[in-house]
């Protein structure tokens, strides 16, 4: 009876955190224009459990809603909602099976943060997850924005650069190979990509191509970020909407 009770306890817990609208005071970063990002963040622990979660929201000044606001925060929301519904019903699932012989001092986590990038009229976002369910390590997954407040619209990497031809992709490819820093890392000898990769951020200087533990790596090599220059890009005719990054 008493283990139902846990069990109960700590459903209403997790569901009383899924309302991921919820507001932090803290502001994270702001822009150059009328727009900034205001730190979200929830946070709940328990015998079981430790969950936090901070992830970005687009404001205009005077706190007004806008249709690029709105377009920005809703990709944002879709993504951490995913991730918390995924894990949540995870970790209930294991936590019900495994309470009534629990005798580990780890608990089952989930961390989202996330790093604020700018280039003129583009906010790109890293969010990193890291999730731990009781095994040898926890993951990370990432997962990246990059959104034109000028346009309205999210920047994919097929949009940015020239890749409508196997030798332009041959090229980038060649390009990451070339500017990693440890490749001696690598499952393979080169690195390769192909048009619908997605996690990529821009800033003022590089484009930053980032890799999950064991998307081209070991475990023990982490995040691999590979910074490509943002001048020599566009010198070299990579991307084709050039103009986005003229100030």
């Amino acid at each position: 009876m008493k283990n139902i009770a846990i069990i109960l306890l700590l459903f209403l817990l997790l569901i009383s955190c899924s309302n991921l609208n919820e507001k932090d005071k803290s502001e994270e970063y702001v822009s150059k224009n009328t727009y900034k990002v205001v730190e979200q963040k929830i946070e709940k622990k328990d015998t079981f459990y430790k969950l936090l979660i901070k992830y970005p929201k687009l404001v205009v000044s005077g706190n007004k809603k806008n249709n690029i606001t709105d377009v920005f925060n809703t990709k944002v929301l879709s993504i951490i909602n995913k991730k918390y519904s995924e894990y949540k019903g995870e970790a209930l699932l294991q936590i019900k099976k495994e309470v009534e012989s629990y005798t580990s001092n780890a608990i089952y986590e989930l961390n989202i943060s996330y790093k604020v990038y700018r280039n003129n009229n583009i906010i790109s976002i890293l969010l990193t997850t890291y999730e731990y369910s009781l095994g040898a390590h926890g993951r990370s997954l990432l997962n990246s924005i990059n959104f034109d407040s000028k346009s309205n619209k999210f920047i994919t990497l097929e949009e940015l650069f020239y890749l409508d031809k196997n030798k332009h992709l041959d090229k980038l490819n060649k390009l990451l190979t070339e500017n990693i820093t440890d490749n001696e890392t690598l499952f393979e000898p080169d690195i390769i990509i192909n048009n619908k990769f997605s996690t990529f951020n821009i800033t003022n200087e590089d484009i930053i191509f980032s890799f999950e533990p064991y998307e081209i790596a070991p475990y023990a090599a982490g995040i691999i970020d590979i910074k490509l220059s943002l001048s020599y890009l566009i010198d070299e005719g990579y991307l084709r909407y050039d103009n986005l990054f003229h100030k």
